[in-house]
């Protein structure tokens, strides 16, 4: 509901004039128009001209042609996006970089930004965002860019590491077992052999104070403990929608158990309860 409000009612008062680049105590200032005469014309102007004799040729080309990139998202999209638990996180950790003239976070000018620049003609562009964000300025703290990038890629090295970790025990997991004659190969698009029985329960997570549904799907008749598969469904999406893989991997003798994800859990805790209801009611009132 919210995000198709955005996406209707979303309209700036006014676009952003100039960004603020800080570094520490130093802080620089660029008109977003001189932005756009380089991005269409390949221009510098003297408002560029201090940093550009600091860049390469090159990454003066990537920039340019970063400024020009065109993501391919409809406006519908990326608000239903913006909306969600996953895409709130993203929206603050780009509001302690990306500020307005006035050191305030930018979650939800970026957050208005992103959506009026998906609807525009022009489409989703940096440049665009920049001219769609809803204060005279913009501040980008390099500092902290900094150490989020830092944390993002420690982040991505971790996954990394534990993807091909997983991918190691698998094949040599696989390299141990002797190979399946073909006249054994199963045909997995049609059913298994076993029926399956559907449970729904009420689990509670004592951590975060909160409850939420799962359906367990269990074969039955099987002679072998059955493997667990757990199916989290992706954004804008429910546990029905994977109801028909969860039903034929269980006919195969997996147990599987499709969670409720964290948007649509009900909250336990009265003050988790507030908050929700005091930020629907801050995003109603500003998008």
């Amino acid at each position: 509901m919210f995000a198709f409000t955005a996406v209707c009612t979303a309209a700036p008062a006014m676009g952003a004039e100039r960004i603020y680049v800080t570094y520490g105590p130093l802080e620089e200032s660029v008109p977003i128009a001189s932005l756009a005469l380089f991005a269409k014309e390949g221009k510098i102007d003297s408002n560029l001209d201090g940093f550009a004799q600091y860049i390469k040729e090159s990454q003066l080309a990537e920039i340019r042609s970063a400024l020009q990139a065109k993501a391919e998202i409809s406006q519908v999209t990326i608000a239903q996006f913006l909306y969600t638990p996953q895409g709130e996180v993203l929206l603050k950790r780009l509001g302690r970089v990306i500020q307005t003239k006035a050191r305030q976070p930018g979650f939800y000018a970026i957050r208005a930004a992103l959506i009026l620049a998906a609807s525009d003609p022009e489409g989703l562009t940096i440049l665009n965002v920049l001219r769609k964000f809803p204060t005279y300025g913009i501040r980008i703290d390099i500092a902290r860019a900094l150490g989020i990038a830092d944390e993002l890629t420690s982040l991505i090295n971790r996954s990394n590491q534990t993807i091909a970790g997983v991918a190691q025990l698998s094949e040599a997991q696989a390299a141990s077992e002797p190979a399946i004659p073909a006249a054994a190969m199963l045909q997995p698009q049609l059913p298994g052999p076993y029926t399956w029985k559907k449970s729904s329960v009420i689990l509670t997570s004592p951590n975060r104070l909160r409850t939420f549904d799962m359906d367990i799907y269990l074969p039955q008749g099987s002679p072998q403990p059955a493997p667990v598969v757990v199916i989290s469904h992706g954004l804008g999406s429910d546990r029905i929608s994977f109801q028909y893989l969860a039903k034929h991997l269980a006919s195969y003798g997996f147990a599987v158990a499709v969670p409720r994800t964290f948007r649509q859990q009900r909250p336990t805790n009265p003050k988790l309860s507030n908050r929700q209801s005091q930020r629907s009611s801050r995003t109603s009132r500003i998008c």
